[in-house]
C-alpha cells in the first residue's frame, strides 16, 4: 500500500506518517528529513539542497527525483511506503515513480501552521521562511489535491484536532477501522 500525506508545513504529516507506519508495518519517509540529512554533505547536490532549504524554496524536481530514485531502490519499500513531503507540485505528482492508493490531506489553517512551525524552532523555520513556504505550498502543492480528488483517492482530514483524533479519522478514512 502506498500512501501520501499532504498538507502545509506544521500540519502533522510526519507524526501521522509514523503512526500509520507502526500500524501498517510499512516504512514512512519524509523527503524533508532526507533533504536535511543530505544538506550537511559537501557534494554539489548537498550544497544546492542546503541553499534551497535555507531560502525557504522547494528542492528542484531534478534533485528530488535523483534522491528518491536512490531511496526507493531499498528493499524496505517493496510492500509499500507512506510518503510525507512528496510530491510537492503537479509535475512531481504526474511523474512520481510511485502510484498512490491513498492521498491523505491534513487540513489546517495558515494561522495554525505558522504557530506550530514557529514553536518547533528548526533553523529553517524563521517567520520569513515560514511565510514563503506557505505561499509556495498554496501555489505549487495545493493543485495536486484536485488531481487526487478526481482520481478518487483523496481523504481530507481535519488536522486541527488532537493527534489521536486525527489518527483515528485517518484509520477510518483508509478503512483500517470502522467509525
Amino acid at each position: 500500500m502506498n500512501i501520501v500525506i499532504l498538507g502545509p508545513m506544521g500540519c502533522g504529516k510526519s507524526t501521522q506518517a509514523r503512526l500509520l507506519s507502526a500500524v501498517l508495518g510499512i516504512p514512512a519517509i519524509s523527503t524533508g528529513d532526507i533533504f536535511r540529512s543530505l544538506e550537511h554533505g559537501n557534494s554539489l547536490m548537498a550544497r544546492r539542497i542546503r541553499d534551497k532549504i535555507m531560502r525557504g524554496l522547494l528542492v528542484t524536481d531534478e534533485d528530488t527525483f535523483a534522491v528518491l530514485s536512490v531511496e526507493f531502490r531499498k528493499p524496505s519499500y517493496q510492500k509499500g511506503v507512506i510518503l510525507d513531503g512528496f510530491p510537492r507540485n503537479i509535475y512531481q505528482a504526474q511523474h512520481s515513480p510511485i502510484r498512490f492508493d491513498y492521498a491523505v490531506q491534513l487540513s489546517v489553517s495558515d494561522k495554525i501552521s505558522i504557530e506550530r512551525l514557529l514553536l518547533r524552532r528548526r533553523e529553517d523555520d524563521t517567520p520569513e521562511i515560514v511565510h514563503k513556504r506557505l505561499e509556495i505550498y498554496h501555489r505549487e502543492t495545493e493543485p495536486i489535491l484536485k488531481m487526487y480528488e478526481v482520481a478518487g483517492i483523496l481523504k481530507v482530514i481535519n488536522g486541527e484536532q488532537p493527534v489521536p483524533k486525527i489518527f483515528s479519522d485517518i484509520k477510518v478514512a483508509l478503512g483500517l477501522t470502522v467509525a
